[in-house]
Formats: structure tokens, sequence, C-alpha cells
């Protein structure tokens, strides 16, 4: 019998597409408290980054800790409040707090002021996740592969906001990556032309795969 009671300790195996073994309530309980149990598809919480300002110079959230040798996938959510001008919630990848301002490709279908329109580009220097939007955006991205050196970094994103004044509602779905097979540590949040936030929440996740 192992340490945790697997029955045959010759079949201990424990994992997303591979089980075998016996487990009982305490053994579940011990791996877990160990950060061992197998939980695929199962949300853990990393950061959580808040800014308000008085003059709408909040231009960035920063996750400089995305403990991507843990996870292959990361989840982040985005709430952001009135902003000092329209422009489009994005992302950036970067290495030790350098990030990458050019290569970005996204397509992106939306909806704003009723319309129906797309939204593309093979060169940018963000990643756009959000519409043209000035009041305010609710937002998340599925980022996979940033901290893999041999594959490039894929986003699927989600968004709904308010287009202005409370004219309007807004809304877009996109995906994008980034072809560059570079290990990245870590994401910004941040809106083109360095257009602010007076206030913004952002969380990050880590997925686990196994």
């Amino acid at each position: 019998m192992s340490e945790y009671g697997y029955i045959p300790e010759s079949l201990e195996v424990q994992s997303q597409s591979s089980n075998a073994g016996i487990f009982t309530p305490k053994d579940i309980y011990n791996l877990d408290i160990a950060k061992k149990w197998s939980s695929a598809g199962e949300l853990e919480l990393i950061e959580t980054n808040s800014a308000t300002s008085s003059d709408a110079s909040v231009v960035a959230l920063d996750f400089e800790n995305i403990r991507g040798s843990e996870f292959d996938t990361h989840f982040i959510t985005i709430q952001s409040g009135r902003s000092n001008g329209y422009q489009y919630l994005s992302l950036r990848f970067g290495v030790d707090g350098s990030y990458t301002t050019s290569g970005y490709r996204y397509a992106r279908q939306q909806i704003l002021h009723s319309t129906y329109s797309e939204d593309k580009s093979t060169s940018s220097s963000h990643l756009r996740i959000g519409s043209y939007v000035y009041k305010g955006e609710n937002a998340y991205a599925t980022i996979q592969n940033l901290h893999k050196d041999d594959r490039y970094v894929q986003v699927t994103s989600q968004m709904a906001g308010v287009e202005g004044n409370n004219s309007d509602s807004a809304s877009s779905i996109g995906i994008g990556n980034l072809p560059t097979a570079t290990s990245y540590n870590c994401i910004r949040v941040c809106r083109t032309s360095g257009v602010g936030w007076y206030e913004i929440k952002a969380s990050l996740y880590g997925v686990r795969n196994a």
C-alpha cells in the first residue's frame, strides 16, 4: 500500500486521462491539501489587480507572476468603469516586464450601435478583445501556451459593454494569437492609444489540466 492508500500499489495512477486504484475520502483530502489531486478544468486564482483614478490616468494593469510553469492555460476576467475616451480593450504579452508591441493577430465579430461588423488585423500593436467603447466594459479571455517556447500564444475572448453615455450596448467575440514561439511570463491589460480608465479590476486564473 502506498502513502495515500492506493490499492494495488502497482496501479497508482491519478491524472486527467487515466485513473486506477482506490481512493478513500481521506486520500482525496490529503492529496487536495498537497495540491496533488487532479481537478481538470479547475480555476485557481493567481492574482487580482485593481486601480482607480480621479483623472482616468490608469492606462494598464500588469500581471507579472503568471505561474506559467504550473499552467498551460490562463483565464482572465476584466471589469472596467468609465474611461476618458473611446478605445479598444486589449492585451499584450511580455517577458520580465518588457511587453511585445507588434505582430499581434486577431479577428473579431461585434455588434456596435445595433450594427454587426467584423474587425481584424494580421499585424497590430495590441491584441484586441473588446469593442470601441467609452462607458464601461466587462470581458473575459482564455489564453493558451503563454509559457511554451515551442508554441504560439492563442486567445479567445468575449466582451460586453456600454457604447457611451448609456446610449447603446456593444459586444464582441474574437480570437487572436501572437505568432512568435517565446516563453512569455507576463500579461498587460490595456487600451489602444494609451486611453485610460477611471476604474478597472482584473483577475487572472490558472486552469488546471491534470
